[in-house]
């Protein structure tokens, strides 16, 4: 889905290190056409793997290097538990809905 130039990823898959490589191989498409704000929403994403936190850390790397963020949406509370305690909730933009 886009918005603009936001694209808005809704995987519907846990993030971990049996899937993590689709998300960041369509995240990479985006990014290497030129796409500067991506959301992934987390609607439908019960786990995170540390694999997963990977990825997303290095799309917020190289959003950061185009001076955005990354940005992350519909957040579960245990997703949002372990990105406080890895503390990448002070580098990922986390919302309850897309804006």
């Amino acid at each position: 889905m886009s918005h603009s130039d936001k694209i808005i990823i809704e995987p519907d898959y846990d993030i971990v290190s049996l899937n993590s490589n689709d998300l960041k191989e369509q995240i990479l498409k985006y990014l290497n056409n030129g796409t500067q704000q991506i959301v992934i929403d987390l609607s439908q994403v019960n786990l995170v793997d540390s694999t997963g936190l990977s990825v997303m850390i290095a799309v917020h790397n190289s959003l950061k290097r185009m001076g955005n963020s990354l940005e992350l949406v519909n957040v579960s509370e245990d997703i949002l538990k372990l990105l406080k305690i890895t503390r990448l909730d002070k580098h990922f933009v986390i919302t309850e809905s897309v804006h």
